[in-house]
């Protein structure tokens, strides 16, 4: 178990050292923004009452609860196996005393 812990703190890091992830929390932060800001636009010339202020932190919550949180969670997995494979060094996780379900658990776990 304590292997597994190791793992998973190691993914973490690999994981917070890349620049997608600075993106990803960058875009993360942004998204709410534009949106208030474009539906105070339309909801002050337009008059299309879209989404009510107190509805609008439901609406975001499901937003990125359905759409952006599984697929950032998706393109987070995949970057890291396929960096690991792009700069072969996934041969060199498996050759520690380390099960291959250990490293995937740690991997999708970080």
């Amino acid at each position: 178990m304590n292997t597994l812990y190791i793992n998973i703190v190691n993914e973490t890091w690999k994981l917070f050292y890349k620049k997608k992830a600075l993106v990803l929390l960058i875009l993360a932060s942004l998204i709410p923004l534009g949106m208030a800001a474009v539906l105070s636009l339309f909801q002050g010339k337009f008059g299309i009452g879209a989404v009510r202020a107190g509805e609008f932190p439901v609406f975001i919550l499901g937003l990125f609860t359905n759409i952006f949180l599984p697929l950032t969670l998706c393109m987070a997995i995949v970057d890291l196996f396929a960096g690991e494979l792009g700069e072969r060094t996934l041969k060199i996780a498996l050759l520690r005393p380390v099960t291959r379900l250990k490293v995937f658990v740690s991997k999708i776990s970080a």
